[in-house]
């Protein structure tokens, strides 16, 4: 399957006591490692540094994954029964 036209949802794993998740949409990276580098290089802007309130991302953790059309279904599936 060719992911180039699918978004990657990039997330990193925070360093506070709770591991909280932060989460990035790229879109147009040609392949994961791309879409983990850009994400990557914007969790290190001072905007979104500011929006985590300082905290930093663990870098052992981060999950790059393509939104196909069956993750998108698996995914409203679970937030919806959140709801």
């Amino acid at each position: 399957m060719n992911h180039r036209s699918l978004p990657w949802l990039v997330t990193f794993r925070l360093l506070d006591e709770a591991g909280t998740r932060h989460s990035y949409i790229i879109k147009d990276a040609p392949d994961a490692f791309t879409a983990h580098l850009w994400a990557r290089q914007l969790a290190n802007t001072p905007e979104e540094r500011a929006a985590r309130h300082g905290r930093d991302i663990d870098p052992r953790y981060d999950d790059v994954l393509a939104i196909t059309e069956n993750v998108l279904a698996n995914t409203l599936r679970f937030t919806h029964g959140l709801l």
